[in-house]
């Protein structure tokens, strides 16, 4: 029950709710996101995320007969792992073809990049990073934001007063400022 170790509750009845949720439902989510994510250690992730997620709405489900509040549990771990699956797809679609992927290079899968590809690595990072620092503002802040601190959508649109539906195009015409950027340089050493 590290769970409950990390949680501050108010009310004694609030502790008692979740302790009996926990023990009624907690092996039966980590068994469904398991058979959803096939990672133990994303699955017992997903299963307490879906526990806090009900312990800050805990008015909303209190009051909730059982076969209902399962029906709840269920539909919300379900879709908290197909949004772990969406963003594993979106890793490896994004991570293939690098030094680091088997299947492009398999002579590295055994061993890391070499002294040179080191040093290319480090360049290319670098090149990146003054690259994103020469964009305008706001944009330089929604590359740091979304990539660096992991802020959401919903969040970036906040800080820069736009709608949270232009945050994805507001990130593609910054990613393609940052590509341009480092093909000037190279342009210029060229």
């Amino acid at each position: 029950m590290f769970l409950f170790s990390t949680v501050t509750f108010g009310r004694d009845d609030d502790r008692s709710f979740m302790e009996e949720l926990f023990n009624a439902h907690y092996t039966r989510m980590r068994a469904f996101a398991f058979s959803l994510l096939h990672d133990g250690a994303a699955a017992e992730d997903a299963a307490q995320d879906v526990l806090l997620y009900i312990f800050e709405h805990i008015e909303k489900f209190r009051g909730l007969d059982c076969c209902t509040l399962r029906h709840l549990v269920d539909l919300i771990l379900r879709r908290r792992c197909y949004n772990l699956l969406r963003a594993r797809r979106v890793r490896q679609k994004h991570s293939a073809g690098s030094l680091d992927d088997p299947a492009v290079f398999p002579q590295l899968a055994d061993s890391g990049p070499s002294v040179e590809e080191s040093a290319l690595l480090n360049i290319d990072a670098e090149r990146m990073a003054q690259a994103i620092r020469r964009l305008p503002p706001d944009q330089r802040f929604a590359i740091e934001a979304k990539y660096i601190l992991g802020f959401s959508d919903a969040e970036i649109a906040e800080e820069l007063g736009i709608k949270k539906n232009s945050v994805r195009q507001y990130l593609t015409r910054a990613r393609r400022g940052v590509f341009s950027l480092m093909g000037d340089e190279n342009d210029e050493e060229g």
